[in-house]
C-alpha cells in the first residue's frame, strides 16, 4: 500500500521566529511486515540575498552564540541574524572578516586583516566589536589575514599565513611559520598544522610539533579538511582535488581510500563539514553542494543540492540544531537535512507511485521514474532514481496486474517491462485502468475520449474495444 501525504508545515531554524510555509510530498511505503520506506529528496532551501541583509553577498565564515543567534563574516564585517533582524558591524580598519568562532565560554571571536577581537552584546541589545590587537608586541602588528580561529583546551588559536597566535586568558604566545601556515584543524582533541609541505601535530601545552606526513604522501594535493576516522587512532583527510585518505596516528601511515572527483575533472572542493548525523557535506567551486556517508569502507553520495542560489560554496556551518548553512560567493542559504519535508523531482508534479519488482516507480508530469536499486532498507534517495526514456511527458497513473506493470500516459497505454516500454495499440490519452466488476482479467481503459476495454491474461494483453458505445466523453472512473 502506498500513502502519499501532502503537508504544509512551518519549519524553524534556530529560533521559532523563523518560519516559511513549505509544501512537500512525502512517500511512506507500508509493507505487510509493518516496515516503512521513506523517499528522501532534497529538503527545502531558504535563500538570503543582498536584499535581505543589505550587505556584501560574499561570505567567509559563520558561528552561533549560546542564545542561538547566528554570526556571519563577509567583506564588509560581521552580520548578526536573530531569526528576524539583520544587524552589521565593521572592524576598525573596515577589513573583511575571514574567521569567526564561539568559544566554550560563549565569547565570539572575529578575525580580519591585521585585526582580531571579540564581539559583545550590549545591554540595549546592540552589538559591538572589541579589538585585541594591542595584546601583540609591536613587531607583530602586521599579521595579515586571520584565516581561521580554533580552540583546544581553552586556548584560542588564530592562524595567519605567517603566525599561530595562542590566547589563553592573559597569556599570549606567537609561533612563526617556517614557510607558511596554510592549514590547521582540531580533530579528536588534537591540533594539526601544515607548515610548508609538512603536516604536524602540535602539543598545545608545550608548543612542540610532531611530524605526521609530507604532502608528497598525498601526491602533493591540497588539504581541505581533516575529519574523525573510524577509530581514535585514525582520521580521514579530504583534499581540494577530491581524494579521501585515511591517516593512522599510530604510525603516521597514509593510504588513499577513494577519489570523489574523477581525475580528468576540473572540479574543485572548496569546503566540507561532518554533521552531527555523521554525514559529510562538501561544497564545490562551481557545482554547488553534495552530501556523503561512509559505508562498507567507501564514501557514497547521498544527495546533490542543485537548488542553492549560487554555484560556489565558500564555507559550510552546522548550527546547534543541525541546520546546515551554506556560505556562498553570492548569498546565504540554509536547510534542515532532518526535516520531515522533502522536495523530490523538483519542478515535477507527482501523480502515482507503485512498487513493482521490488522497486519504486513514480508517475510524474515529466515522465516515469524508477529506483535503480532494489530497496533493502528504510530509505530510498532521490539520486537512486532514473527516468524511463520512452515515457517522457505526462504520466497519469500506474497499475500492476498479474506481475505486469502498466502506465496510463498522455500518449496512450504502455506496459513497462525491464524498464522498457511496450505500447498497447490504438489508445491515446489514457487516464487509468479500472477493473471490470465481476469479470476477472478485464479492465476499462479510461481515456480522454471515453472508455476502452482490454483483457490481461497469462501475460498477454488483448484489446477488446478501443471505444465502448455511449462513452464518448473524457472518463475518469
Amino acid at each position: 500500500m502506498i500513502s502519499v501525504y501532502f503537508m504544509v508545515k512551518k519549519a524553524s531554524i534556530f529560533s521559532a521566529r523563523i518560519t516559511k510555509h513549505l509544501l512537500t510530498i512525502c512517500f511512506m511505503l507500508a509493507f505487510s511486515a509493518n516496515l516503512y520506506t521513506q523517499v528522501i529528496g532534497n529538503p527545502p532551501v531558504t535563500h538570503y540575498s543582498h536584499d535581505d541583509f543589505n550587505s556584501d553577498a560574499q561570505f567567509w565564515d559563520a558561528c552561533q552564540d549560546t542564545l542561538g543567534v547566528m554570526y556571519f563574516g563577509n567583506n564588509y564585517g560581521v552580520l548578526r541574524f536573530d531569526g528576524e533582524r539583520w544587524d552589521k558591524i565593521s572592524l576598525p580598519n573596515n577589513s573583511a572578516v575571514r574567521s569567526l568562532h564561539c568559544s566554550e565560554n560563549g565569547v565570539i571571536y572575529a578575525g580580519g586583516f591585521n585585526e582580531f577581537g571579540t564581539i559583545n552584546t550590549n545591554t540595549d541589545g546592540s552589538f559591538s566589536y572589541h579589538s585585541l590587537r594591542d595584546v601583540l608586541p609591536p613587531k607583530y602588528s602586521e599579521i595579515g589575514n586571520v584565516w581561521q580561529i580554533l580552540e583546544l583546551n581553552k586556548t584560542i588559536v588564530l592562524r595567519t599565513y605567517d603566525y599561530l597566535i595562542l590566547l589563553n586568558n592573559s597569556n599570549v604566545e606567537i609561533i612563526e611559520a617556517t614557510d607558511a601556515f596554510n592549514f590547521s584543524e582540531v580533530v579528536n582533541n588534537k591540533l594539526f598544522v601544515l607548515d610548508r609541505d609538512l603536516l604536524f601535530e602540535m602539543d598545545i601545552n608545550s608548543s612542540q610539533f610532531t611530524e605526521v606526513f609530507s604532502t608528497r604522501d598525498i601526491f602533493n594535493e591540497s588539504l581541505l579538511r581533516i575529519l574523525p576516522g573510524q577509530t581514535k587512532e585514525t582520521v580521514f583527510l579530504l583534499t581540494k582535488e577530491g581524494s579521501f585518505f585515511e591517516i593512522s596516528l599510530l604510525n603516521n601511515s597514509v593510504r588513499r581510500l577513494q577519489r570523489l572527483i574523477p581525475r580528468e575533472s576540473e572540479q574543485v572542493f572548496t569546503s566540507a563539514i561532518q554533521a552531527q548525523s555523521g554525514n559529510i557535506y562538501i561544497g564545490t567551486l562551481s557545482n554547488k553542494l553534495s552530501s556523503w556517508k561512509f559505508q562498507n569502507n567507501k564514501f557514497i553520495r547521498i544527495r546533490t543540492f542543485n537548488n542553492l542560489q549560487d554555484q560556489t560554496v565558500l564555507n559550510l556551518y552546522e548550527s546547534n540544531e543541525g541546520v546546515i548553512w551554506t556560505l556562498l560567493n553570492k548569498g546565504l542559504d540554509y536547510f534542515d537535512p532532518n526535516a520531515h519535508l522533502t522536495n523530490i523531482f523538483q519542478g515535477s508534479s507527482i501523480y502515482d507511485a507503485v512498487i513493482f519488482d521490488n522497486r519504486l516507480f513514480i508517475a510524474t508530469n515529466q515522465g516515469v521514474f524508477y529506483s535503480t536499486k532494489q530497496y533493502s532498507d528504510s530509505i530510498i534517495y532521490q539520486n537512486e532514481f532514473q527516468k524511463i526514456p520512452a515515457l517522457d511527458g505526462q504520466a497519469w497513473s500506474l497499475k500492476t496486474v498479474d506481475n505486469q506493470l502498466f502506465c496510463a500516459h498522455d500518449r496512450g497505454l504502455f506496459e513497462i517491462k525491464n524498464n522498457r516500454t511496450n505500447p498497447i495499440q490504438d489508445f491515446q490519452g489514457v487516464w487509468k485502468l479500472f477493473p471490470v466488476s465481476g469479470i476477472s482479467n478485464q479492465f476499462f481503459v479510461c481515456t480522454y475520449n471515453g472508455l476502452g476495454l482490454i483483457q490481461i491474461k497469462d501475460g498477454r494483453t488483448t484489446v477488446l474495444s478501443t471505444s465502448l458505445p455511449g462513452f464518448e466523453d473524457s472518463t475518469v472512473t
